[in-house]
């Protein structure tokens, strides 16, 4: 009930958060009492709980006499086979099993199907739209496979005997249309195909004769011809070295026997060779290579050939040098003309070479468009031979035949509305809605629901949280004095003597019984009351607290009204009063609508309210039995006047009730809808804050501590909470709440279970 304060009395208050405010070490904790209290939500609100579930629950079973009843007829269909071996047709002749039934559903529900089925059964007769007749037969209609040869036909009617004549309609009208449509679409596949084949063939032949001509055009230049190119030009460049050199030799050989007849021979095409040029050339050659490199060995051959040639002297005028010359003439003319062709031929294979790449990229791209083409054709033939095929097996039942195996039956039992369903799911809904209700409400409350929330929302300390006292005003019980504690009252009287300067002059007006049971005081008479309990908890912390912070008059406010505080002034005074030595004075400051004379059933007189309207010398004392404290009662006049409760007459009651009392208590008028309370704030010494269980908004105790200044504060006492844990309140033989209803630890568990129902009802 209690927690750590600090010097100034209040509990982790943080400054920076706000007066009251919840620092945010108590926000995690403040969110799992959040959520905690969802999941105790039901049990605290079993009313909202039990209303939906109870009206969706009679709703459902009304539903289940209301809803309009539905049988289902249903029809086997199975598919049949021939056997025919694979060697005999293709396999694609056929489509497969599978893909046959799941063709099944367009078309058995085909708008045409639907309207014939419609005009013969006529299913609706009080709808005269086919569209809207179609969509209903449509939507009642369920086509279900079964394995890899057969499907069941299902229809949903109102009337068993029209269920069973559309779904034998729709099945029986299903295999008639289904053999004269499936041989249309084979003799349509077989023309459409035949079209395609004599299409593709045409592509094919044009693309054959485009591919010949390219070829033709560029013959020579082709990728299959480019290997046999570069060895023709390997051969033809062999040659023509081997018809330089023999030209080399002719004109040199020319060029000496010109030299022997006396006139000069006819110039070479490369010009006069000098022996000396040559020798250079082969020093030259010799620092690079070796002797047996083939130029080296060439040249070599050339100088001796020259230098023989030099030693022939043939004589002029000799015929025979004459005729000799000719000839060599005659062979160099020869060898430069070849070596012209053989030039002009390498020159065209270079070019052929070089066309090569392009021409094998064109080539590509029209081979590749005739191998599309080609293998578009031959799949186009093959299938062509399949429908052919299937055409054949369809005219004489060799393919895929349908055959009703079970015809459609007559329904029995309707399948909608299912009794067991229909009531589970309307328990099911119906608590789902109710623990939604329940939930949602927990949500939206904005009260204050445990201590724990209490602490979390405002930073002073909870002294106590005192559980919801029951009304036993009509039990029948009579009131219990317990006799007038002279020595007390008579302590009191002696101590009153004169009244001090700026002092009210108190009067005794002797004790007083309460008129009626006070279940809050009773609880203290009470060993076993938990409500008792509390209050002495509640006592001894405000006591220490008051000590801690030298208070001597406190007053018990609240944010709204109703929340308790009156009721519980009385139980603080008659606890603190159980101390034989302990003086205490209750003042019932609540002016405008004062309710603790009429809670404690005393008879009306005269007190604070005509004292500060001046109409009363003296200010009455009454001793109140049982409780065994001293009231000053709120008087029978209405204050006109809040003002007055912040005047010096007010000052002047509460001057000598601290002189003359050990503690006074103030039961001040709530904070939020008057400023009466917030007029008293310098006259008293503190505030203690009463917060009532499930009506004070967590708002509103904002509000209030904003309009009280902090160091007035002293804590917060947590009201009326029915939600009393009671699995540790017992002791001994007896259980401490056994005076507000609940049940002894003998009970059992279930005993206690129903107490703890009880208390969070």
């Amino acid at each position: 009930m209690t927690g750590p304060m600090n010097g100034d009395g209040r509990m982790g208050a943080n400054p920076a958060n706000g007066v009251g405010r919840p620092d945010e070490s108590n926000e995690f904790s403040f969110h799992w009492t959040q959520f905690r209290h969802f999941l105790y939500a039901p049990l605290r609100r079993p009313v909202l709980v039990l209303v939906p579930w109870a009206a969706i629950f009679l709703v459902s079973i009304v539903a289940l006499f209301l809803v309009p009843k539905k049988y289902v007829s249903s029809a086997l269909v199975l598919v049949e086979s021939e056997k025919v071996p694979e060697s005999f047709i293709p396999k694609v002749a056929t489509r497969e099993p599978g893909q046959r039934l799941e063709a099944v559903r367009p078309e058995i529900l085909s708008r045409t199907r639907l309207e014939r089925v419609i005009e013969e059964t006529k299913p609706y007769p009080g709808i005269d739209s086919k569209t809207l007749a179609v969509e209903k037969m449509r939507q009642a209609t369920s086509i279900n496979i079964s394995g890899n040869d057969g499907f069941t036909i299902e229809f949903y009617h109102s009337s068993p005997r029209k269920a069973q004549e559309v779904t034998d309609r729709l099945a029986r009208l299903f295999i008639e249309e289904t053999v004269k449509s499936r041989e249309q679409q084979v003799e349509g596949a077989v023309d459409f195909l035949m079209t395609q084949v004599k299409d593709g063939r045409s592509e094919l032949e044009n693309k054959e004769v485009a591919l010949r001509r390219f070829k033709e055009e560029h013959m020579g230049q082709l990728p299959e011809q480019l290997q046999t190119n570069l060895t023709t030009m390997q051969m033809l460049q062999r040659e023509m070295q081997t018809v330089e050199e023999s030209l080399l030799f002719a004109r040199e050989r020319q060029e000496a026997l010109a030299r022997g007849a006396g006139r000069p021979a006819a110039a070479p095409a490369g010009g006069t060779e000098d022996v000396g040029e040559l020798k250079r050339q082969l020093a030259s050659l010799r620092s690079r290579y070796k002797e047996e490199h083939p130029d080296v060995e060439n040249l070599k051959a050339r100088i001796a050939r020259l230098e023989g040639r030099r030693g022939e002297a043939p004589v002029d005028g000799d015929p025979v040098g004459r005729e000799q010359l000719a000839k060599a003439g005659y062979e160099v003319k020869k060898l430069e003309e070849r070596q012209r062709a053989l030039e002009h031929q390498i020159a065209n294979i270079r070019a052929n070479v070089a066309e090569t790449p392009r021409t094998e990229q064109e080539l590509s791209t029209l081979t590749r468009d005739y191998k599309k083409l080609d293998e578009n054709y031959t799949t186009l033939l093959t299938k062509q031979l399949d429908a052919q095929m299937s055409g054949r097996l369809e005219q004489r039942w060799k393919g895929d035949r349908f055959r009703m195996l079970d015809p459609a039956s007559l329904p029995e039992k309707p399948v909608f509305p299912k009794p067991p369903i229909f009531l589970g799911l309307g328990a099911v809904l119906g608590l789902f809605f109710g623990l939604g209700a329940a939930l949602l409400a927990e949500y939206l409350d904005p009260t204050v629901k445990d201590s724990e929330v209490l602490q979390a929302v405002q930073g002073y300390p909870v002294l106590a949280s005192i559980p919801h006292v029951p009304n036993l005003a009509s039990s029948g019980r009579p009131v219990r004095h317990s006799g007038p504690a002279e020595g007390r009252r008579t302590a009191a009287l002696k101590k009153w003597g004169p009244c001090l300067p700026g002092e009210a002059p108190l009067r005794d007006a002797g004790a007083v019984g309460a008129g009626k049971v006070v279940a809050i005081i009773e609880s203290l008479m009470d060993p076993s009351s938990i409500v008792g309990e509390e209050l002495r908890f509640f006592a001894v912390n405000l006591l220490e607290l008051c000590r801690r912070r030298n208070v001597r008059c406190l007053a018990l406010t609240s944010a709204l009204p109703g929340e308790g505080k009156s009721t519980l002034s009385a139980g603080l005074a008659s606890a603190l009063s159980r101390e034989p030595r302990r003086r205490v004075l209750l003042v019932e400051g609540d002016l405008r609508r004062p309710s603790l004379s009429k809670t404690l059933g005393l008879p009306p007189s005269p007190g604070l309210s005509e004292w500060l309207n001046g109409t009363l010398d003296d200010i009455p004392v009454r001793y109140v039995e049982p409780g065994g404290f001293f009231l000053v009662a709120a008087g029978q006049a209405e204050l006109k006047r809040p003002e007055l409760l912040g005047s010096p007459r007010m000052d002047a009651v509460l001057k000598v009730a601290r002189r003359l009392f050990d503690l006074v208590l103030v039961d001040a008028v709530p904070v939020l809808p008057v400023a009466d309370t917030v007029l008293m704030q310098d006259l008293v010494d503190g505030f203690q804050l009463v917060v009532r269980s499930r009506l004070t908004p967590r708002d509103a105790i904002h509000e209030t501590l904003a309009k009280l200044r902090p160091d007035r504060v002293l804590a917060v006492v947590f009201n009326g909470h029915r939600e009393y844990s009671t699995s540790y309140k017992h002791y001994g033989y007896r259980s401490y709440g056994m005076a507000l209803g609940s049940v002894p630890t003998s009970a059992g568990p279930v005993g206690r279970l129903f107490a703890s129902l009880k208390w969070g009802a």
